[in-house]
């Protein structure tokens, strides 16, 4: 008698990180993982509008300041193609304005660079029970 054959089916979170800094891009990519996430990166809003309009992510961390425009402006964009995710934002320039337009927009969290990983860690646990 031939016994079944189990397949475990592992479904990692996935990260789209928004980030033009490599150094911080590297260890970010380190961080998350090493915990088991599934991570891609881009450097500019013109390549996140695309790869959001392609692909679904669990959360988007974002930088605020980027070359071709912000991350707020980023996901003004594509929220609309990524139904259930979260996203956070990351800036050195944090701002009542900033804050506002964030939640205005449905950011999950905003945190200050340089970040405090626990907080940042922290945001991004939240994000995968909610939507476990």
């Amino acid at each position: 008698m031939a016994l079944p054959l189990l397949h475990a089916i592992l479904v990692a979170r996935r990260i789209l990180i928004l980030e033009d800094e490599k150094l911080l891009t590297k260890h970010l990519v380190r961080l998350f993982v090493a915990r088991g996430y599934d991570v891609q990166t881009v450097a500019t809003v013109a390549s996140f509008v695309r790869l959001a309009q392609d692909e679904r992510f669990e959360a988007l961390l974002l930088d605020l300041h980027l070359p071709d425009g912000d991350g707020l402006d980023a996901w003004a964009q594509s929220r609309g193609e990524q139904p259930g995710a979260r996203a956070i934002l990351m800036t050195a320039h944090g701002s009542r304005d900033v804050v506002e337009r964030a939640r205005e927009l449905g950011i999950h969290a905003v945190l200050s660079k340089p970040l405090n990983l626990a907080l940042l860690l922290a945001s991004f646990e939240d994000t995968s029970s909610a939507s476990a």
